[in-house]
């Protein structure tokens, strides 16, 4: 099926007349303005807009005699003048849509500032997909601190998306802090690294921090002091998670924040060696 080359020329960005004007002259090699007119079924009284248009986007040459001859670029150079072109126009129009987007969500998180419920919020995910996503989707609202206790019995490969948004929270400058059960370094040496827990291990020394406590006992974590998950093990399989509660709470989770200090004090910090 061939190319409609005129709406390919419109799609970026020519008007019609544009496109079948230079068309037009392409296949005429050279030609006046009232050639051109006739040819591209163009009117009489647009011909020259349209023609002064495709000079200032450098698609055609002009000939300054009397009458004036016209005559289109090299195709090869006129397809990278007109990506190049709406490529700027996509740019700003990106530009202003960040700027536009920037402030919008500054003025949605005032508003969510001013109108916060000071009642507690939670919701609850069942499944062990819904688990993973509720734990990700946690991670990726975290502003300035993720406290957490970390469980690595076996390898998930739901787990990756979810390693991939801790070192995402980094990169931002998230500090995290994680509390990791002594039995879980073996496991974790078994695990073999992918390449995103090898980039999450990069961080240690930065703004990633491990320490190791004898046993993780009811585990929980916290999300910038105010957000709190809550986790359900399977009975079938301790291993598994069946069920995680978030809880919107900053009484809670300042409360919660205060013991797993209490428990973070008394921890020895990761020797990297043992990775």
């Amino acid at each position: 099926m061939e190319i409609d080359k005129s709406d390919m020329l419109r799609c970026l960005g020519l008007s019609t007349y544009e496109a079948e004007a230079y068309l037009t002259l392409l296949s005429l090699g050279t030609a006046e303005a009232h050639i051109i007119s006739s040819r591209a079924d163009i009117p009489t009284g647009r011909i020259y807009d349209v023609l002064n248009s495709l000079k200032e986007m450098n698609l055609v040459d002009v000939q300054d005699s009397r009458p004036r001859r016209y005559k289109a670029v090299d195709p090869r150079v006129a397809v990278k003048r007109i990506l190049s072109r709406k490529k700027r126009e996509l740019d700003e129009k990106y530009e202003q849509l960040s700027r536009a987007a920037l402030s919008l969500e500054k003025t949605l998180v005032k508003k969510e500032e001013q109108q916060k419920e000071k009642s507690p919020f939670w919701s609850v995910a069942v499944g062990h997909r819904e688990v993973h996503e509720a734990f990700e989707k946690r991670i990726a609202e975290a502003e300035k601190e993720i406290l957490m206790y970390l469980e690595l019995e076996r390898y998930d490969p739901y787990d990756e998306p979810m390693f991939g948004e801790m070192v995402r929270a980094l990169e931002r400058g998230v500090v995290i802090k994680i509390l990791l059960g002594a039995g879980d370094i073996a496991n974790l040496q078994g695990l073999g690294f992918s390449s995103t827990i090898s980039r999450l291990i990069t961080f240690l020394g930065g703004n990633l921090h491990v320490r190791v406590v004898e046993k993780v006992h009811t585990p929980y974590d916290i999300i910038d002091g105010e957000k709190v998950i809550l986790t359900v093990k399977n009975p079938i399989d301790p291993v598994e998670y069946f069920a995680v509660i978030s809880v919107w709470d900053r009484e809670l989770g300042e409360g919660l924040r205060e013991k797993f200090q209490e428990v973070w004090e008394k921890s020895a910090p990761l020797n990297p060696e043992r990775l």
